[in-house]
């Protein structure tokens, strides 16, 4: 075979590679698809928009109970515009949001590091993808009913849509990734610490373009960065009256638990030694912005996500954490992954310092340990088992010790009628989804009553 069909073999077989962490969460969120007691709340608010309530939880009450105003928006478009059932419709579109995130992370980052013309392309290899990818709570959470999957798919898209424009000529940005970067709070309130990090970013990036100021561009991306946000907030003022969404009132997500959030991290990453692919991703991320010739934009972008990471999984952690084990964990990992997602091998052009020999080194190294330390997690790692004495537990894994099921209760259950009441099927001696999280139980014994038939819409 001729050097030039070695190295298009070389490249055909690094991106179905490329193909392997997307295909495997699939695989694995499927084979763990179940539905979490609190997004039966998104499901209510989705049944209460469709009737024509708005986005209540009871018709009549004017109260912000979802987290995320654009997965109740989507899941009401999907359920209007298609026969599929509310519960299947939440499995099923948190799943595909969470595959497209990753596939989209890892196109955004062959983008980012990869350059060159096609035929001088280098051979790119997944990296940061398989850390995202062998982390057990991202399969758990992608078909949950919460918003976890389509954060992974808007991380995903603004690490591709950055990626172009750090490789990109035009001075102008674009304004539909100014857009997309301003989406975050329309997910979770908490990403617009995300969200900011990224159009700083940009605003350091902008320069001045023939007949206009960077100052005046830098206004420009601002503003329309920031148009979806003031969008809810109007619409939250005007709606709820309130300037602040209810659910961080309710959990008063403003003061600062730290000691809670640092046991809610140990649980996360404890298990899993999640600091082994932060510390890789790290010395990749260094690495290759290090090497000469590199954009001076490539290596903003590939900082900013990892900076966005950190400083969210800090946020997250003053606030005490979650009582899911793991699911805010999530974005911070796919976060710091994102810009190491997939990485080039090096070639005989790499200029680098201390050297292409030792930079080449790290990459190799970068890449073998991640595949080791993914196999091992994914074969093996799990989290603790669920105990109501703790406050962070693995709720799937509890619902299904609890009942044998993946969650003991349906829509139905929930009363999601128009107007209908708030009710829970009794499942336990102690009224454990009625609105409590496992650290307010006290420990006390939780048995199935005898007989008691626990329907399920997820098999």
């Amino acid at each position: 075979m001729s050097p030039a069909g070695r190295r298009v073999a070389a490249r055909t077989a690094g991106t179905a590679a490329l193909a392997v962490p997307g295909a495997f969460v699939a695989a694995a969120a499927w084979s763990r698809r179940w539905l979490s007691d609190d997004g039966f709340i998104a499901l209510r608010v989705v049944r209460m928009v469709t009737s024509g309530h708005g986005p209540v939880f009871n018709a009549g009450e004017r109260v912000e109970a979802a987290t995320s105003p654009l997965w109740v928006g989507l899941l009401a478009a999907a359920d209007v515009a298609t026969p599929v059932r509310l519960e299947w419709l939440a499995v099923l579109l948190g799943i595909a949001a969470t595959v497209t995130g990753l596939a989209l992370a890892v196109a955004g980052a062959a983008r980012l590091w990869g350059g060159g013309s096609p035929v001088e392309r280098p051979v790119v290899l997944p990296a940061g993808a398989l850390a995202a990818a062998a982390y057990p709570p991202l399969w758990d959470h992608a078909s949950a009913g919460l918003e976890t999957g389509l954060v992974v798919a808007w991380i995903g898209a603004c690490t591709w849509a950055l990626a172009g424009w750090a490789r990109g000529r035009a001075e102008r940005v674009p304004a539909v990734m100014a857009v997309l970067l301003g989406l975050g709070p329309l997910l979770r309130p908490d990403l617009v610490v995300v969200a900011a990090v990224l159009v700083v970013a940009v605003l350091i990036g902008t320069r001045a373009g023939p007949g206009r100021s960077g100052a005046g561009e830098r206004v420009r991306v601002v503003a329309v960065a920031a148009v979806p946000a003031a969008t809810l907030q109007l619409a939250r003022m005007g709606w709820y009256a309130t300037v602040v969404p209810t659910p961080v009132l309710a959990k008063e997500g403003g003061r600062a638990w730290w000691a809670q959030g640092w046991r809610w991290l140990a649980d996360a990453a404890g298990p899993y030694r999640l600091w082994v692919p932060a510390a890789i991703g790290g010395a990749l991320l260094v690495t290759l912005a290090v090497r000469t010739g590199v954009p001076a934009r490539v290596r903003l972008v590939g900082g900013a996500l990892w900076v966005a990471g950190l400083l969210w999984l800090a946020a997250i952690v003053r606030a005490g954490g979650d009582f899911m084990h793991g699911r805010l964990a999530v974005p911070a990992l796919v976060l710091l992954a994102a810009p190491v997602a997939a990485v080039p091998l090096p070639t005989r052009g790499w200029r680098a310092k201390p050297g292409p020999g030792v930079a080449g080194a790290v990459v190799v190294a970068g890449l073998t340990g991640l595949a080791v330390w993914a196999l091992v997690v994914a074969a093996g790692a799990r989290p603790p088992a669920p105990d109501l004495r703790r406050a962070v537990n693995d709720v799937r894994a509890f619902s299904v010790a609890l009942t044998g099921r993946a969650h003991p209760v349906t829509l139905a259950d929930w009363g999601a009628g128009p107007g209908g009441p708030w009710r829970f099927r009794a499942v336990s001696g102690v009224e454990l989804y009625d609105g409590l999280r496992p650290a307010q139980v006290r420990g006390r014994a939780v048995r199935p009553r005898p007989g008691l038939r626990t329907p399920t819409t997820v098999a």
